[in-house]
């Protein structure tokens, strides 16, 4: 168990290779490890052997949540007589189960449980034998997750040095917005990318678009209308999780299937030159 906790970064293959011999271990059917979502309060299975991942529990609620939130070993002789949330376990038919806290620093990050078919009185050795499993997939289990910050914040910041080198090596504006735009696109993982400038009479003009097609003539918007219009008066980031509940002016917007949107000022010494929106299909 320790060689495996010890073998892989990746928190995916991780979890598999724990769950097998944990399962093997305590000769059990099933075996799952769920981890909590603290933005939800809920314990998420991430990982299973003998029946489905996926199910949500909520914390202080069910078998799991009880294991959770008492960060103490809890055993089951019969589930049919408690209070087991997840379907899965009985439709598997599993009758006994014993569940033990994943602890990090003094903190439940989850749980990890194990079930059989057969009744069984599972003894003080398999509790203790299930929390050294524990003990040791948490570790393993927190390494991974700070290996995946890690490498997620390594990502972010190749892809801002990415706009930042475009921003900088370019003086002509057409030439830096047909650069700029693009890789904007590509990081925010969006559909479209406009950048709107202000004009001499401060109306909000529309320079450089990809993702969508523009008019001949160049989309105008006042400041305190539509969008962009709106981000350019609150002088602050915007974002519009829903286009039809807006007054968005673009219609090619709506022709191009844009269903959610963020808008930034463009902002130097204090005054708005322009915004930049993005746009996704997806809310």
């Amino acid at each position: 168990l320790t060689d495996a906790a010890l073998a892989h970064l990746d928190l995916e293959p991780l979890l598999g290779a724990l769950l097998d011999r944990t399962r093997d271990m305590l000769e059990a059917d099933t075996c799952a490890v769920l981890l909590l979502d603290e933005a939800t309060d809920e314990l998420v299975a991430r990982a299973a052997v003998g029946i489905d991942a996926g199910i949500r529990i909520p914390l202080d609620h069910g078998f799991a949540g009880r294991v959770a939130s008492s960060r103490a070993p809890i055993v089951i002789d019969d589930v049919n007589s408690s209070d087991v949330l997840n379907p899965l376990l009985h439709e598997k038919g599993i009758t006994s189960m014993v569940g033990v806290p994943l602890m990090v620093a003094g903190h439940a990050i989850g749980v990890l449980h194990v079930g059989t078919v057969q009744r069984r009185a599972f003894d003080t050795e398999d509790v203790e034998l299930l929390q050294l499993a524990a003990d040791r997939a948490a570790i393993a289990i927190e390494h991974a997750r700070l290996f995946e910050a890690e490498q997620d914040a390594r990502r972010r910041i190749e892809r801002i040095q990415a706009v930042t080198d475009a921003a900088l090596s370019h003086l002509d504006v057409r030439d830096l917005l047909d650069v700029l735009l693009p890789r904007l696109q590509a990081v925010l993982g969006a559909d479209m990318c406009t950048v709107f400038l202000a004009d001499a009479k401060g109306v909000l003009v529309a320079r450089a678009s990809v993702g969508i097609d523009e008019a001949t003539t160049p989309l105008r918007v006042p400041v305190g209308t539509g969008f962009p219009g709106v981000v350019a008066a609150q002088q602050k980031p915007l974002i519009l999780h829903d286009l039809n509940e807006t007054d968005v002016l673009n219609p090619m917007l709506r022709l191009r299937g844009i269903r959610s949107m963020l808008g930034v000022p463009l902002v130097v010494r204090g005054d708005v030159i322009g915004v930049i929106n993005v746009g996704s299909s997806q809310e």
